[in-house]
C-alpha cells in the first residue's frame, strides 16, 4: 500500500529531526563498548528486588535500545511504570519508552509515555530537547502535522543558531503541504503566537500560491504583522524566491525552428501557433519584435549565439533533440531559453527550460489513472517507436504504483492482432485446455472459451488503424466490460465517426485544442482555420505547442518560482518543476458514436506526487550506484525524445 499523502516526507523529516537533535545516551557511546549486555542485567534483576531490580531492568532497557531490540525494550519498560524509581530515573524511563514505542511504530503509545513524564518542568535542557523532538516525531507519525510543528516551535529555545535554521526548515516542511481546513483548524486550537505566524504563512501559500501577482503583496502584509517572527528574518526559500520572481519583459523574441528540410512542416505549424498567440496577446508589454531563425541551416550553436548577439531577450527553440542537447551543453546560457524538446542534462544550466510533447507524459497519466481504481493490468501497444516508449513507461509506472502487469503485448503486424488479443486475454489458453481435454477423453468436447477473469483494466498505445482492429477483438473475446485507457496515439486528430466507431468506449488524455468545446475555443478554431487551414489537422498538437510556448516565455521565472502556478494552454494545463521542465496535465476524452467527447480532468495529485517521489528516489539511487561503479551513463541517451511525425507517420502525428 502506498503511504498516505505527505507521510513519506513526514517520516523523512522525523529522521532528520532525530539526527539534528542530540540523541539519547546509550552505553557504547564514544566508542566504549558496554561491559555487560542487556541479558546480563535482566538475569541479575531476577535475583534482586525493589529499587535495585528496577534499576537493573532500566539499564537493560537502555542496552536493548542500543542493540535495536526495541520490542523487548518496550516490554521491559512497560513493566517498570509502577517500579520504585526516583523522579530522575522515571523521567529517563519515559523518554526511553517513547523512543522505543516510536521504533516499533506505535506513536499513540509514545505520546502516552511523554504525557506521563513526571515533572516535565524539571527536565534538563538536554532532556527537553529529547522530549520535544520525540513529541514532534510521534505527532508526525500519528498524522498530526500541526501538533508536530508546534513541538518543534517549542524546541527552538533549546537549540543553537545553526540548529534553529534546520528546525525552522523542518517546521515549514510540516506545514507547507497542508490544506486550508487543517491550517485554519490548527490556528484556532493553538495559543502559540509563533505557531500562528507559521500557520498564517502556510495559509498564504495555499490561498495565493497560484497567483504570482498577489502572493508578494500578501507576504509583505504578513511581514508587517509578524516583525519578530523567525520566518521574517529567514523566509522559507520557496517564498523568498517567489518574492523576487518577475514576468520577463521581452522586447525581442528569437525563435529557432526548422523552416526547411524534413521537419519544415512541423516547424511551420509551431510558428503558426506561436503567431496566433502573439496576435491575441493583449498584454501592454508584449514583444516588439519576433525573429525566426531556421535551425535546419548551419551549426545550431552558431545560430543560437547569433540570436543572442542580435539582441534576443528570450529564445524559444530549437526543436530537434540533438540541437537541444547542443544548446543545453553550451558553456553559457545568456538569456532565458525555452527548448521545444526534452533532454535531461545532469546539471541543467541556469535559464534553460524544456517544453515538449513526449508520449511518456501521456503514458504516465494513463497509468496513474488506472492505478487510481485498479491494480491488475494488461498493456497492449504497437511495436514501433511511440508504442515502445509508451509501453516501457506504462510498465514502470504500474509497477512503481504496486500494480501488476498480467500481460504485456506488442503488436508488430496488424495481421496478428487477433491471436495477440487472444493471448492478452488468456483465451488461447482456454482453447488449449479444451483441446487437451478432448485428446485425453478421445471424444468431441463442446466448450465455450473464456478470458481470464483477473484483468481489471487494459492500457493501450496504438496508432488509429491498429486500435480500430484491437477494440472489436476485445469485444469479441468477452472483454467488452473491461475499461480501456489509451494514449492519444489512437486519435488521428481528425473527426472520422465512421471509422472511429470501432473505438467507442475508449478513454484517453488529449490536448484541449483537439477536444474541449466552449464558445471561446470554438470561435478560436473558426478564426484559426480561416487563417491557417492546417492548424486543426493531424498536426494540430504542434500548433498548440507553438501557441503555449509563446504564453510560457514571459512567465518562465514565475512558473519556476511558484510550484503551484500553472497556465491553461491549448496543449494542456502547464506547470514547471524545479529543473525547468514544463509538465502537461491533459483533460480526458471518450469515443462515443465514433466522435471524441471531452470528459474533463481526471487528476489524482496525491497519487501522482507519490509516484513522482518514487521515481525520484529510484533515479537518485541509480545515479548513486552509477557513481559508485564509476560508470556514469549518459542520461541524455536514456531519456525519451520528443519525436515529430515523419512523413510516413502522417496518420499518427503524436510526438
Amino acid at each position: 500500500m502506498m503511504p498516505k499523502p505527505g507521510l513519506f516526507r513526514l517520516l523523512i523529516l522525523s529522521s532528520l529531526l532525530l539526527t539534528a537533535c542530540e540523541t539519547m545516551r546509550m552505553p557504547g557511546d564514544k566508542g566504549q563498548p558496554p561491559l555487560r549486555n542487556a541479558d546480563y542485567f535482566l538475569e541479575a534483576a531476577k535475583s534482586s528486588s525493589g529499587t535495585r531490580a528496577a534499576l537493573m531492568r532500566l539499564s537493560a532497557s537502555e542496552l536493548l535500545l542500543a542493540e535495536n531490540r526495541n520490542a523487548e525494550a518496550v516490554r521491559v519498560m512497560e513493566n517498570l511504570r509502577m517500579a520504585p524509581l526516583s523522579e530522575a530515573d522515571q523521567q529517563k524511563l519515559y523518554l526511553m519508552l517513547a523512543e522505543a514505542q516510536l521504533r516499533v511504530e506505535r506513536p499513540v503509545e509514545a505520546l502516552n509515555a511523554l504525557s506521563t513524564l513526571p515533572r516535565a518542568d524539571r527536565l534538563s535542557n538536554k532532556q527537553q530537547r529529547e522530549r520535544y523532538a520525540l513529541l514532534s516525531r510521534a505527532y508526525a507519525a500519528n498524522f498530526q502535522p500541526v501538533e508536530a510543528a508546534e513541538a518543534l516551535v517549542q524546541l527552538q529555545e533549546y537549540l543553537n543558531s545553526v540548529e534553529r535554521l534546520s528546525n525552522e526548515n523542518a517546521i515549514w516542511e510540516l506545514l507547507r503541504g497542508l490544506n486550508q481546513e487543517t491550517l485554519t483548524s490548527g490556528r484556532l486550537q493553538s495559543k502559540d503566537t509563533e505557531l500562528h505566524g507559521w500557520l498564517d504563512l502556510a495559509l498564504l501559500r495555499v490561498r495565493h500560491g497560484t497567483d504570482p501577482d498577489q502572493l508578494p503583496r500578501v507576504l509583505l502584509d504578513w511581514r508587517q504583522r509578524y516583525p519578530e517572527h523567525p520566518a521574517n528574518r529567514r523566509l522559507p526559500e520557496e517564498l523568498s524566491v517567489a518574492l523576487t520572481a518577475k514576468r520577463f519583459d521581452i522586447n525581442r523574441l528569437a525563435v529557432m525552428l526548422p523552416m526547411t528540410g524534413r521537419l519544415a512542416a512541423t516547424g511551420r505549424m509551431i510558428r503558426d501557433g506561436l503567431m496566433m498567440a502573439y496576435y491575441q496577446d493583449q498584454h501592454p508589454e508584449k514583444p516588439n519584435e519576433i525573429v525566426f531563425y531556421d535551425s535546419a541551416i548551419g551549426d545550431i550553436g552558431q545560430t543560437y549565439q547569433r540570436a543572442i548577439t542580435e539582441g534576443a531577450d528570450v529564445v524559444i527553440g530549437p526543436l530537434e533533440r540533438e540541437h537541444v542537447q547542443k544548446v543545453a551543453a553550451s558553456p553559457s546560457i545568456l538569456v532565458p531559453t525555452l527548448a521545444l524538446n526534452l533532454v535531461d542534462p545532469m546539471q541543467p544550466p541556469l535559464s534553460f527550460y524544456q517544453f515538449g510533447l513526449p508520449v511518456e507524459t501521456e503514458a504516465r497519466q494513463v497509468a496513474t489513472r488506472a492505478l487510481s481504481n485498479y491494480r491488475q493490468v494488461v498493456i497492449i501497444t504497437n511495436n514501433d517507436v511511440l508504442g515502445d516508449r509508451a509501453n516501457v513507461t506504462m510498465q514502470k509506472w504500474i509497477e512503481r504504483g504496486k500494480g501488476v502487469v498480467l500481460n504485456n503485448i506488442r503488436i508488430h503486424d496488424e495481421k496478428q492482432v487477433e491471436p495477440l488479443i487472444e493471448q492478452a486475454l488468456g483465451v488461447d489458453a482456454s482453447k488449449r485446455r479444451a483441446r487437451q481435454l478432448q485428446q485425453i477423453l478421445g471424444i468431441e468436447v463442446v466448450s465455450q472459451p473464456r478470458r481470464r477473469q483477473d484483468i481489471e483494466v487494459i492500457l493501450l498505445a496504438a496508432k488509429p488503424s491498429t486500435a480500430r482492429r484491437i477494440k472489436p477483438y476485445l469485444n469479441f473475446y468477452f472483454a467488452q466490460d473491461i475499461p480501456v485507457l489509451a494514449t492519444s496515439y489512437l486519435y488521428s486528430g481528425q473527426p472520422d465517426p465512421g471509422r472511429d466507431a470501432d473505438l467507442n468506449g475508449i478513454e484517453f488524455p488529449e490536448a484541449p485544442w483537439l477536444t474541449e468545446s466552449s464558445d471561446f475555443l470554438n470561435e478560436q478554431r473558426r478564426q484559426v482555420k480561416a487563417l491557417w487551414p492546417t492548424a486543426t489537422t493531424t498536426q494540430a498538437r504542434y500548433f498548440a505547442l507553438g501557441h503555449d510556448a509563446y504564453q510560457i516565455a514571459p512567465e518562465l521565472q514565475r512558473l519556476q518560482a511558484f510550484s503551484d502556478f500553472s497556465l491553461s494552454g491549448l496543449s494542456g494545463k502547464l506547470r514547471m518543476d524545479r529543473q525547468g521542465r514544463i509538465h502537461r496535465a491533459l483533460p480526458w476524452a471518450r469515443f462515443r458514436d465514433g466522435r471524441v467527447i471531452g470528459i474533463g480532468m481526471m487528476e489524482n495529485p496525491i497519487l501522482e506526487a507519490e509516484l513522482q517521489e518514487a521515481e525520484q528516489r529510484e533515479a537518485e539511487a541509480l545515479k548513486a550506484q552509477q557513481a559508485a561503479e564509476g560508470e556514469m551513463l549518459n542520461p541524455v541517451e536514456a531519456l525519451p525524445e520528443t519525436l515529430p511525425p515523419t512523413p510516413s507517420d502522417q496518420e499518427t502525428p503524436q510526438p
